[in-house]
């Protein structure tokens, strides 16, 4: 199968300039060239690209696919797992995977779900059974007894219990492993301010993971947590709110990114009281904003690498998130192209598999966002969805899902007719 988009202006996701009037050419699964020009060959599938822009499928570092209701309902779903719980989320997490793949979302690495209904989830969107992006998940994160998270977390204290549980998310189909490094604000217990998993409880959990070909990522908020969590060998700090100079700088000499999920923290403090937040909660949030956005301008002066992620609960939060998050790194100084690179290729580094996926370029997988308008402009027009493709299979035209993938769950075999009883 060839297909050729002629006529596009090209994003390559490295946050070099765009490239202007290209053809990119789609060959199977992967992209087979990018030409300047006009290209004069036959193709199976043509598209016009006059006006429009081609760029590597966005990347979510940090999502939550798998839960079991909204809390814009009536009538809210207990939080507790159970089994009800894990399957209303695992049903819930098909129609968010089909609303992200729509937003042009190909790639999401999700951080923690409620239960292991995540995997099946994968599993589907892998077999091409239902529609999605690639799913790289941790399963449950891990905390310790008390621990922020206890929703999406199992418990464990002492470095062999966490490697335990390592072991345990793993074998469940983990590819990433999360550790909870400090508390928050999301419980009345606990406070943003508290250190959890002890640095010598997540190394243990790191080198199993690492040992196995996993990455991981740390929920750490203050500045021991996230110097914790660097020196045991954590590949990604998830928020860093109130990350100092000294936190920031062993981050930069260990290279590890910062997901910094500024527009969750910026959506609690300005609707919490609609999704059911209280006061407390709300106000907790808003006296750190300020500080967090200077955190992220920080980091990207220093040259720490950025990883677009949202925190989305979904269904909680729109799929749109995505490039609200793109909005708020470009209002901590980084350029559209700079933002595109963070919900790109920074994101597939992250995930130690930018030799796939994440930029435009000959013989990566073709995994394309085609929208109208210019982004490198005004990144609103991302929003603009016109054309997705995963693995060069066309998903969504129009930001419609289109052919055999309208069902929610397809079935490729085809069960003969009867018997029927004798006439």
């Amino acid at each position: 199968m060839l297909t050729v988009v002629r006529n596009i202006d090209v994003i390559d996701g490295t946050g070099s300039a765009p490239l202007r009037n290209r053809t990119v050419i789609v060959e199977d699964s992967r992209i087979r060239s990018v030409e300047e020009g006009g290209w004069s060959g036959a193709a199976d599938v043509e598209i016009d690209g006059r006006g429009k822009t081609l760029l590597p499928g966005l990347m979510d570092m940090h999502i939550h696919l798998n839960i079991p209701a909204s809390p814009y309902e009536a009538d809210k779903y207990d939080m507790k797992l159970s089994n009800k719980s894990s399957a209303l989320g695992a049903l819930y997490s098909i129609d968010n995977a089909r609303d992200l793949i729509a937003r042009g979302v190909t790639t999401v690495r999700d951080v923690g779900a409620h239960g292991h209904g995540i995997f099946a989830l994968k599993q589907l969107i892998d077999q091409g059974r239902t529609v999605g992006p690639r799913i790289y998940s941790c399963g449950r994160g891990i905390n310790m007894t008390g621990g922020h998270g206890p929703r999406l977390c199992v418990a464990a204290d002492g470095p062999d219990e966490v490697r335990h549980q390592t072991r345990k998310q793993m074998m469940a189909g983990a590819e990433i492993i999360k550790f909870m490094a400090s508390g928050a604000a999301a419980e009345a217990w606990e406070s943003p301010y508290d250190v959890h998993l002890t640095e010598a409880e997540m190394a243990a959990g790191v080198q199993e993971a690492h040992a196995r070909g996993a990455t991981t990522a740390a929920h750490a908020v203050n500045p021991q947590s996230i110097i914790n969590s660097v020196n045991a060998g954590i590949d990604s700090i998830e928020h860093g709110v109130l990350a100092d100079e000294a936190a920031l700088k062993l981050m930069l000499e260990r290279e590890v990114h910062l997901v910094p999920t500024i527009w969750t923290f910026q959506m609690l403090a300005a609707q919490g009281s609609v999704i059911g937040m209280e006061a407390w909660f709300m106000k907790e949030i808003a006296s750190r904003m300020r500080t967090h956005l200077e955190v992220v301008s920080l980091a990207h002066k220093m040259g720490i690498q950025l990883a677009v992620g949202t925190d989305s609960a979904l269904p909680v939060n729109p799929a749109a998130s995505v490039v609200w998050e793109m909005q708020w790194l470009i209002h901590c100084g980084l350029t559209n192209l700079e933002a595109i690179r963070a919900a790109t290729l920074n994101g597939a580094q992250l995930l130690e598999i930018e030799n796939k996926v994440g930029t435009i370029a000959p013989d990566m997988l073709a995994d394309i966002l085609v929208v109208d308008g210019d982004p490198s402009l005004d990144i609103k027009h991302l929003h603009n969805v016109d054309i997705v493709m995963r693995a060069g299979s066309i998903l969504v035209k129009k930001g419609q899902i289109v052919g055999n993938n309208e069902r929610m769950i397809s079935d490729p075999n085809n069960p003969p007719d009867g018997p029927y009883p004798p006439s």
